[in-house]
């Protein structure tokens, strides 16, 4: 990895060319908390390709060598390409989860963000830490650089004044606090265009909150399955 001041000189060389497009590699990494103990699932790995206004963000294929490959909440995860288009505050992504392909098309979401003070470094980069609630059980945290100021980050997550390099989600259901963390693990200027590829028609098209919705339920529906296959004794 370049130093600080070198990456720093190679992201105002890159806005200033359209022909360039920033990579960043962010390992992901599911845990279940229960009764104070914790669980990893499978690490995945995702790809969010970059310029000022525009991004994709993809799955990345890679073979699981060193974990349990029976811990399955690790494979509940999102495949497809999430375009985010920051101009027009909007993206579409399919998706292939839960054995279920769906089109999801929908305004990018506004997040309450609340910027701390608290700072550390993220690849010999500073970054700044900020918050947000979703919802009564949800609660977000994001470390972003405001020394990289594209407004995009992993997933639908943006509007930060920087760009994301570490989100972890909470989610606590009372007998299970679920944990996802996204980690930047690598950063490249390619000197290449970012290139919209054709979205796929296939899959029931669905709005955030109808997403959500079924996202929801089918989380209820494995949470059900995982407590009935824990020993409680």
């Amino acid at each position: 990895m370049k130093p600080f001041l070198s990456f720093f000189f190679v992201w105002f060389s890159f806005k200033a060319t359209a022909q360039e497009t920033m990579e960043i590699t962010y390992q992901v990494l599911p845990i279940l908390i229960e009764d104070d103990k914790e669980e990893e699932g499978v690490y995945t790995y995702f790809k969010l390709s970059l310029n000022e206004n525009y991004s994709l963000y993809e799955y990345i294929e890679r073979i699981q060598n060193d974990q349990d490959l029976g811990k399955s909440y690790g494979f509940i995860r999102k495949t497809g390409i999430l375009q985010k288009d920051l101009k027009n505050n909007e993206f579409t992504e399919n998706i292939n989860i839960y054995g279920q392909d769906i089109i999801l098309q929908d305004n990018l979401p506004e997040y309450p963000w609340k910027l701390e003070k608290e700072t550390k470094n993220i690849l010999d980069i500073s970054v700044r830490k900020a918050t947000a609630l979703l919802n009564d059980i949800t609660e977000i945290t994001a470390w972003y650089s405001p020394n990289l100021p594209a407004k995009h980050g992993p997933e639908i997550y943006s509007g930060l004044p920087g760009l994301i390099l570490e989100l972890e989600i909470r989610t606590d259901y009372g007998d299970i606090l679920e944990v996802k963390r996204y980690t930047a693990t690598e950063i490249e200027v390619k000197n290449k265009e970012l290139k919209t590829p054709p979205l796929s028609k296939k899959g029931k098209r669905m709005s955030l909150k109808e997403y959500q919705e079924f996202h929801k339920e089918q989380d209820q529906r494995f949470h059900e399955l995982y407590n009935s296959g824990v020993d409680k004794d």
